[in-house]
């Protein structure tokens, strides 16, 4: 785990949506989606 990924995860609560979390990070929003999975994968 990664903080960038807790920190992602932080973003997609706050704003509610994993679009506008991905423009507040400046990337895609399947970076994000992929970020959060693999916290969910993560032991």
């Amino acid at each position: 785990m990664r903080s960038e990924q807790l920190s992602l995860l932080i973003d997609v609560a706050k704003y509610n949506s994993i679009s506008l979390a991905a423009e507040h990070a400046f990337i895609t929003q399947p970076v994000v989606s992929s970020s959060i999975s693999k916290l969910e994968e993560a032991p």
